[in-house]
């Protein structure tokens, strides 16, 4: 069976579609497809704006030089102040090895860090989209 999807183009900001042809059913994923995280942030007390901008510049790196990367987004606590959690998505392994190997995650990565509290990382494989 061959299923099709079509989705916006993220990364560029451009309007266009990509579809994405598979050979199996739609939804299932591989062993090599998508590897989701989901990072619990807890930023130091008067660092909340530094640490949402590092993150906005991450962010705008990522969608210049990571194409293999779906989603990188950051939500805010309605009632914990500082706390923050990350959801990232990347189409395999691969990219999110690049990811964390990259030259602006060098950059930033150390910046984030010292002004955060405590985190708690956790990676998912894909299973259904």
């Amino acid at each position: 069976m061959i299923s099709k999807r079509i989705e916006a183009n993220r990364h560029s900001g451009e309007i266009g579609y990509t579809i994405f042809l598979t050979s199996r059913p739609h939804g299932l994923y591989s062993k090599q497809s998508m590897v989701g995280g989901l990072k619990t942030v807890e930023v130091k007390k008067g660092h909340e704006a530094e640490f949402e901008r590092l993150f906005a510049e991450l962010r705008s790196e990522m969608r210049a030089h990571e194409p293999g990367c779906i989603l990188y987004s950051l939500l805010k606590s309605r009632t914990k102040p500082g706390a923050y959690i990350v959801h990232e998505q990347y189409q395999n392994q691969a990219a999110l090895d690049a990811h964390q190997k990259s030259e602006h995650g060098a950059r930033y990565f150390p910046q984030m860090r010292a002004v955060i509290a405590k985190i708690d990382v956790e990676y998912f494989d894909g299973v259904v989209d």
